[in-house]
């Protein structure tokens, strides 16, 4: 495998997570900002946020983020090879998860 194809790879990541994390702070910042998406991050945010928030509202936001962190996980994965190319790299279903995080999220 290319180190450019493995670079880009970790780029799309870092766009995507940017995309989630600029969403939630935008809405929730100023309550409680997500600072990151890593699994043990949004399980730290939503502890905290779930003092604030209506709790079915940010279990909803915590389940968005923990999908999209998931995926992001793996497109950035070198080990993702063993998986169906055409499944892994399609950025719709990124852009899919934003929009329902943006939908919730606009419906606090």
């Amino acid at each position: 495998m290319a180190k450019a194809d493995r670079r880009t790879r970790f780029e799309a990541r870092i766009q995507i997570e940017r995309s989630m994390l600029s969403a939630v702070n935008a809405k929730l910042g100023h309550l409680e900002p997500l600072a990151g998406m890593t699994l043990p991050a949004l399980l730290s945010w939503k502890g905290r946020i779930s003092q604030k928030c209506d709790a079915e509202f940010v279990n909803d936001i915590y389940k968005i983020l923990t999908e999209c962190s998931i995926r992001a996980e793996l497109l950035a994965d070198n080990s993702k090879d063993v998986f169906e190319k055409s499944l892994v790299r399609k950025s719709s279903q990124f852009e899919v998860i934003l929009e329902m995080l943006n939908e919730r999220l606009a419906h606090r």
